[in-house]
């Protein structure tokens, strides 16, 4: 019986909707460009894009948005969202 629950509790912590998974594709996209984004941070983006909270087409739209995420961002991108920039940026006039 025990085996048959670990299996269980695999596949049930593996079933993610695709925004949930990018919570974890800019996680670990973070960390590549040196920055960090706490287990916290990536389970409350988790809670917030868990099931009932997002419709389909924010799902369908989160499963394209991950693939443009290395595709065409780059660690500069992030530099707002982790030097308190609050979404500015600095245009230099």
């Amino acid at each position: 019986m025990r085996p048959l629950l670990l299996l269980s509790a695999l596949v049930l912590a593996g079933c993610r909707n695709n925004c949930q998974q990018l919570c974890a594709d800019m996680a670990r996209f973070a960390e590549d460009c040196g920055y960090e984004w706490t287990k916290d941070d990536v389970k409350q983006c988790r809670e917030d894009f868990a099931g009932s909270n997002v419709g389909k087409n924010t799902r369908e739209y989160c499963g394209t948005v991950s693939d443009a995420l290395t595709e065409e961002w780059e660690c500069e991108d992030l530099d707002v969202y982790f030097q308190g920039g609050g979404g500015s940026s600095d245009t230099g006039s």
